[in-house]
């Protein structure tokens, strides 16, 4: 088996996934720029939308990549489970919303290609 990646989702839930041999995980990257170094972290938290902690730890770094005109980060890892790019911390020190909303307006923002927004008029 290569170069598979397999992440078991029921509902909110999310499984963690072993594999015997290492996979190639390739995710997305929206608003890095090529060469732009990120930081991996993984969590096996099951509930995806939980207002817990869901324990970050890092796993390693990548460098973005292009992979058909968007920024990706490809790595290598024995397991499926949570990922993400970036500090996943931060909003751990946020007090003037939930946590979970918080994650949720962080995850908007990097979707939506927030380190490129130039305009901030009326903000």
């Amino acid at each position: 088996m290569e170069n598979v990646t397999t992440l078991m989702k029921f509902g909110n839930l999310s499984k963690r996934i072993d594999f015997s041999q290492n996979v190639t995980i390739m995710m997305p990257t929206p608003g890095k720029a090529i060469d732009d170094e990120v930081g991996i972290y993984s969590s096996d938290a099951e509930n995806i939308f939980s207002t817990q902690d869901p324990k970050w730890q890092f796993e390693t770094t990548g460098t973005v990549i292009d992979i058909g005109g968007a920024p990706y980060v490809q790595f290598e890892a024995n397991h499926a489970s949570r990922w993400t790019i970036g500090d996943p911390t931060f909003c751990n020190s946020v007090t003037d919303v939930p946590l979970n909303e918080c994650n949720a307006l962080i995850a908007l923002y990097n979707t939506a290609g927030g380190t490129e927004w130039f305009d901030t008029e009326n903000w």
